[in-house]
């Protein structure tokens, strides 16, 4: 990951050493993990929208050992959609609930990711 932290009182803030820059201000623990959480949810999110589209690209076939491959349009249209965040929380919201997952998550600070009308779905 290459991420340091800095310490000052009771506050952190991450330092990455990917792009030698803070990438977050300072920060109280609970603020940290929320941080943490959201990135590692947007990671989530990128790979069940990679299964999502481009399955069964990747996987080996059982029977003939062979791996299998989706069509290069899948991979244009997973590339478009997580180019733009926003767009990217709709197509998994979207792409969910076609699969039967209905998702409600928000933090204290008001940020949400939810099965709610497209326009009020995260900043």
């Amino acid at each position: 990951m290459g991420w340091l932290i800095e310490t000052k009182k009771e506050k952190y803030r991450i330092y990455s050493t990917v792009v030698d820059a803070y990438i977050s201000g300072f920060m109280d623990k609970d603020e940290l993990v929320r941080f943490l959480f959201w990135h590692k949810f947007e990671r989530l999110i990128k790979e069940t929208l990679e299964d999502m589209i481009t399955f069964p690209n990747g996987w080996t076939d059982k029977k003939t050992d062979k791996i299998m491959n989706c069509d290069k349009n899948k991979h244009d249209e997973l590339s478009a959609i997580i180019k733009d965040r926003k767009n990217m929380y709709h197509q998994f919201l979207a792409k969910t609930k076609e699969v039967g997952i209905f998702l409600c998550l928000k933090d204290i600070n008001g940020v949400n990711l939810h099965n709610e009308p497209l326009d009020q779905v995260i900043q």
